[in-house]
């Protein structure tokens, strides 16, 4: 019974959200106005593209060890098999799955690392700026 209406209860759950979302958008606005208020216009851009692209980076590593933790113990298993057509099809995938484990993670550590220096050089720079007009 309860299991049946567990959908209406979804849906009443994301009528009220989608009603609340023009308010927090605009709380959120007024927040970041305020805070970037004594940012450039080429700073405020960094920030709002680096913040998003250190979480774009994070999931490129999780989603590097997801293949990882997938393709290597299954590239194990499968030299335990007999040999078929299939077992070497599904070890090229397997290979594949490997390779691109090594691709994202390298390129989520280097999208961390670029947007994490920026980060850095922008919030650093701001504080010795306003001490120096005080």
């Amino acid at each position: 019974m309860f299991e049946d209406n567990l959908w209406i209860i979804a849906l009443i759950a994301s009528v009220i959200t989608l009603l609340q979302l023009p308010f927090t958008l605009s709380g959120y606005r007024q927040f970041l106005n305020k805070k970037l208020s004594n940012y450039n216009h080429k700073e405020k851009i960094i920030l709002l593209t680096s913040i998003p692209s250190l979480g774009l980076a994070v999931v490129l590593g999780v989603l590097a060890i997801a293949q990882f933790v997938n393709s290597i113990p299954t590239l194990f298993y499968i030299q335990t098999l007999p040999a078929t057509s299939m077992n070497y099809a599904f070890q090229d995938l397997m290979l594949i799955g490997v390779v691109s484990g090594v691709i994202c993670s390298f390129l989520g550590y280097s999208l961390f690392r670029k947007n994490l220096k920026e980060l850095r050089i922008i919030l650093s720079s701001k504080p010795n700026q306003d001490d120096k007009s005080n």
